[in-house]
C-alpha cells in the first residue's frame, strides 16, 4: 500500500550524512555510503561476492562503495592544498572554456560549463 510506496526501492543509494536533510550535521564530512531496504524495512549494505577490499591509502578494509576506509575518506575530505596560482588558473579556465565552446550540442556545453565552474571553485578553494 501507501506505506510500502513511501520506502525507497531496493538498491537506492542513501544520501551522504551531510546532505541537505533535516537533522543533518553541518560541516560533517561526506562519506560514501550504500543502503537498500527490503520490503520489511530491513537495511542492507553494499552487495559483494568477495567481501570488502583494502583501502587504497592504508591497510584497513575499505567502506564500500568507496575504495577508501572511513578514516581515509574523512581525512581526504578535510585536506586542503595550496591555492593554484591565479595566472595558471586563468590559463586553465581559458583552455577548458575554449574547448567547451566548440561543442555542437548546447545542452552538453551547458552541462560541461556547470561542471567546470565546480572544478574552478574547488581549485580556487585549495580543494584539488
Amino acid at each position: 500500500g501507501a506505506a510500502a510506496a513511501a520506502q525507497p526501492c531496493c538498491g537506492t543509494a542513501a544520501p551522504p550524512p551531510n546532505a541537505a536533510t533535516p537533522g543533518a550535521m553541518v560541516g560533517a564530512p561526506a562519506l560514501a555510503r550504500y543502503e537498500s531496504r527490503d520490503a520489511s524495512g530491513r537495511v542492507w549494505g553494499m552487495p559483494s561476492a568477495y567481501g570488502r577490499g583494502q583501502c587504497v591509502d592504508c591497510p584497513r578494509k575499505a567502506a564500500p562503495p568507496s575504495s577508501r576506509c572511513q578514516d581515509c575518506q574523512v581525512r581526504l575530505s578535510q585536506t586542503t592544498h595550496p591555492r593554484m596560482n591565479p595566472e595558471e588558473l586563468a590559463m586553465l579556465r581559458a583552455h577548458f572554456d575554449g574547448c567547451a565552446s566548440r561543442l555542437a550540442d548546447p545542452r552538453v556545453e551547458r552541462d560541461i560549463a556547470r561542471r567546470l565552474q565546480v572544478l574552478y571553485q574547488l581549485a580556487d578553494d585549495g580543494r584539488l
